[in-house]
């Protein structure tokens, strides 16, 4: 009875984190979450990261979302891969704290359930918990701890490389034990290596991953100048906040996991990666509350019941429906969008498999079966590796009898924030030949 009353706890946990990723999340579902399920659906048609489509960090979430997909390939699938981390997230952040926990819950429907948005970076921040549930319970699990620290590296290598810090101050004078973590540490890593080798994607890999950071800074958020000074300045304020409760408490190398999530915000300093920051700063200040663990706990399910019910009312009064769509029937959208969406499907499809350029490529590529082109996949500014829209012109130049099927809404956009790379579509626009044009779409014929 014990273990059923346990399976059930277990259940109710992954079925409100599958409601909150799949039906109150279901507004931030549109960008990221695409791109991400796109790069796990690539895989289990055996195309290789980095070499058949330009992927922009380390790869263990495209992996570990594509092992559903065997089952279903359909976005659906994504989401539940999705939601079983956030559960098992849950799950070791309430075996740590308790009751307390539940304050996670009300920031999480505070902010509208975006920092539960399926990507790489909740699967770097799921990894960042299991270090802090690690440390915590089983500290001299050494070889362990190190390899969970190299699958936040493959998780998000920009925000995983520095959970290495932690281990260097604590244990530099405990020398076995910080080789311990560091073979428990290199073991991940080394496979990771040799799998780009065999595959042949150790320069794209490079190119993308690590000399593209530099094309990524120069075009993106606040080191291109497009600054959001909002979330620069809390994310300043949080920074100190953490810094004090690090001083406080010296000894607790969980917080210094934790501080590292600065590095979900930073460059673009957007309300997405902020609130993946918000989720490593609400950890840290959970032992600090001191309010009855009870009445804490109620507050917060009924406050979040409550925001949960306003977000379905603010649904339904937006008119929301079900996609029948090629790998993304069951999920929610705006009525409008998906009317739209119905009507480009069936214009792209006139066509004998053309190259779609604009934000939604992903979605295109899925739901109409549309080749994928290497470096021709995502396009955002910073995903083509160094000096990479000269480069991704030049591959463009050298494609011959092709369709291309522009976005002149994403092209137009004004939006100072926008990653859109528009060179690339003024170089269609400006090469080849218009033949058609409809739902905000161009169609150009490259000879």
């Amino acid at each position: 009875m014990k273990k059923l009353k346990s399976l059930y706890k277990y259940l109710i946990i992954f079925l409100a984190s599958l409601f909150s990723c799949c039906i109150l999340n279901c507004m931030h579902n549109y960008s990221d979450p695409i791109y991400n399920y796109f790069t796990s659906h690539a895989i289990l048609f055996g195309k290789v990261p980095y070499l058949d489509y330009n992927l922009i960090t380390t790869p263990l979430y495209a992996f570990y979302t594509s092992i559903l997909l065997h089952v279903y390939d359909d976005f659906s699938m994504f989401l539940v891969s999705q939601s079983i981390l956030v559960a098992v997230s849950f799950y070791l952040i309430y075996n740590l704290y308790g009751k307390k926990s539940y304050i996670l819950l009300l920031i999480t429907s505070m902010i509208g359930y975006c920092n539960l948005t399926g990507t790489y970076n909740y699967m770097c921040f799921f990894m960042m918990v299991v270090l802090v549930y690690l440390e915590k319970k089983y500290s001299n699990k050494d070889y362990l701890i190190g390899f969970v620290i190299a699958l936040a590296v493959l998780s998000k290598h920009t925000v995983g490389i520095f959970l290495i810090i932690p281990s260097l101050i604590f244990y530099y004078k405990d020398k076995k034990k910080l080789f311990k973590r560091l073979v428990g540490f290199i073991i991940p890593i080394i496979i990771f290596i040799i799998y780009l080798f065999v595959t042949g994607s150790m320069n794209d890999f490079i190119n993308l991953c690590i000399l593209g950071l530099f094309d990524f800074a120069n075009h993106n958020g606040a080191t291109s100048g497009k600054i959001n000074y909002l979330f620069v300045i809390l994310t300043f304020i949080f920074m100190i906040i953490s810094i004090i409760i690090i001083i406080k408490n010296k000894k607790n190398i969980c917080n210094y996991y934790l501080f590292f999530g600065l590095f979900f915000t930073v460059p673009l300093f957007d309300y997405f990666h902020f609130s993946m920051y918000l989720n490593c700063i609400s950890i840290m200040l959970i032992p600090y509350i001191k309010i009855n663990e009870k009445l804490l706990s109620r507050v917060c399910i009924i406050s979040s019941l409550f925001i949960a019910v306003f977000i379905m009312i603010w649904y339904i009064n937006h008119d929301i429906t079900i996609s029948k769509n090629n790998h993304y029937k069951y999920t929610l959208n705006f009525k409008d969008d998906y009317k739209q969406k119905l009507k480009i499907i069936k214009f792209i499809n006139k066509f004998e498999n053309p190259i779609y350029i604009g934000y939604s490529s992903p979605y295109y590529i899925t739901t109409n079966d549309l080749e994928i082109i290497p470096y021709l996949t995502i396009y955002c500014y910073g995903n083509y590796g160094y000096d990479g829209i000269k480069n991704t012109i030049n591959r463009i130049n050298n494609i011959h009898n092709r369709i291309f099927i522009v976005s002149m809404e994403d092209y137009n956009n004004k939006y100072k924030y926008s990653q859109f790379p528009k060179e690339l579509a003024k170089y269609i626009i400006n090469n080849c030949e218009k033949i058609d044009e409809k739902y905000g779409l161009a169609v150009y014929y490259k000879k």
